[in-house]
């Protein structure tokens, strides 16, 4: 019988230091079950990277990004935000007006307002008929544009079954994943206060090798927040294997939502209030998403250097494939991280050594400054630059070799 929604509310009110009780051996019980991946979706794990095997990324796009929906369709019976939503339809089948209404009311506290002001303004005589009419195709709109957004997965009372069950327990899930921080982030020790701690972003295609300059020689491979040669590890993907339907990879596109929204922030914090250093591997790489990281710590007074990982793309894309061939890793969907990092890594150079000031770094910064683009606009050319050469004097880049 699957956990109400109710249950998830309990939870959440719950006044405790864990969600969970016992969540260290609950930890260690979710990664034993974690591991074994179910023989169907290895099979199909293996059918994509036989096939993906033989593109190229570069060339191959589209026919990568097909065989890899088709091969995500297999994962669907065995992760939460996968599930198919049935049509309307078939949902309307399983509630009463009353669900309806409840379900108007929801989205829309005026809704009753709105349909008796359009029927005087229409040419019909039967108030009740309009109204169900109305009632319908207004509840149609509103469950095919929410189907797949937060408002039915967690808000909707009326969830059943047949809607998807998983999706109930939503809430569950995060409470899980704050308590898995918390356990994390007392693992982090803690080391002097220097004022002088220093972000490390590695960029690079998926397979680029990331891993064998952050931490050539890891011993600790068990422990998500391990020392590495760049100061604490900060990773999302070592985090999903404690989190449940994980799979031993297979249904991380289920868990990673989880591990990159709730635990990396929370451990990031964390570990730089310990006093560490941190080091943040970014899959891919956009110009605009390696500068707000940048600016996010730079303006919090820590020190940012840029590592490049410079393999190329076809290279990295048969690294990753081979790698996830093992049993128990995991595929990287060949969208992710989409851009060039080399290119980048270059453009984000270029950028920070420009003296113009309205270039992505200078909104970035000021924005997290606080400054609002009506003050910017006031502010003279030479106290913009004055403000942003503080922050450019600590960021370094470097390529990996």
């Amino acid at each position: 019988m699957w956990y109400k929604f109710s249950l998830a509310n309990r939870i959440s009110r719950r006044h405790s230091r864990y969600a969970f009780a016992g969540i260290y051996d609950k930890i260690e019980s979710i990664r034993e079950l974690n591991a074994p991946i179910p023989d169907e979706l290895e099979i199909a794990k293996q059918e994509y990277i036989d096939k993906a095997s033989s593109l190229d990324p570069a060339q191959d796009a589209e026919e990568l990004q097909r065989l890899w929906k088709e091969y995500t369709k297999k994962l669907k019976l065995y992760g939460g935000y996968k599930v198919d939503f049935p049509s309307y339809e078939e949902w309307r089948q399983n509630h009463t007006t009353e669900d309806i209404e409840r379900l108007m009311l929801e989205h829309k506290p005026k809704v009753w307002e709105e349909i008796q002001k359009s029927f005087e303004e229409s040419d019909s005589e039967d108030f009740e008929t309009y109204k169900q009419e109305k009632i319908e195709s207004k509840a149609r709109d509103i469950y095919n544009a929410e189907k797949e957004s937060e408002l039915l997965k967690q808000k909707l009372e009326i969830q059943t079954e047949e809607v998807n069950p998983l999706l109930a327990m939503n809430d569950v899930k995060k409470q899980w994943a704050k308590s898995v921080a918390e356990h994390y982030s007392e693992m982090i020790p803690e080391k002097p206060i220097t004022g002088q701690q220093t972000v490390t972003l590695f960029i690079g295609y998926p397979g680029a090798g990331k891993s064998q300059f952050i931490e050539p020689d890891a011993t600790e491979k068990d422990n998500p927040v391990r020392q590495t040669n760049y100061g604490v590890l900060i990773d999302p993907d070592e985090y999903q294997k404690d989190l449940a339907g994980y799979y031993g990879g297979a249904g991380s596109q289920n868990t990673l939502v989880y591990s990159v929204s709730i635990i990396k922030p929370a451990v990031l914090k964390k570990a730089l209030e310990k006093g560490n250093d941190v080091v943040i591997p970014m899959v891919g790489g956009s110009p605009e998403s390696i500068l707000n990281e940048a600016a996010n710590h730079l303006t919090k007074g820590y020190r940012v250097k840029v590592v490049l990982v410079p393999t190329d793309l076809s290279t990295a894309h048969q690294r990753s494939l081979s790698r996830a061939r093992e049993i128990g890793s995991r595929l990287i969907q060949p969208s992710t991280g989409e851009g060039n990092p080399i290119q980048a890594f270059e453009d984000v150079k270029n950028i920070i050594e420009s003296d113009d000031t309205s270039t992505l770094f200078a909104k970035k910064i000021l924005s997290k400054l606080g400054y609002t683009p009506a003050t910017i606009k006031k502010m003279s050319i030479e106290l913009i630059n004055d403000i942003l050469n503080r922050y450019k004097s600590n960021i370094s880049f470097e390529i990996a070799s």
